[in-house]
């Protein structure tokens, strides 16, 4: 498709201090998917 730019590319052109908030911030909620997957999972009894 023309026109599109990978995510991936976008970030890469940011300054250093903007892709380690971006990636902290992407851990935070990964994070935070984790534990409710887990707490759900304590709950079924799995």
């Amino acid at each position: 498709m023309r026109g599109m730019i990978a995510v991936d590319d976008v970030i890469a052109s940011l300054p250093k201090e903007r892709q380690k908030a971006i990636a902290a911030r992407g851990n935070q909620l990964l994070a935070k998917v984790q534990r409710r997957m887990t707490l759900s999972e304590i709950r079924r009894g799995s």
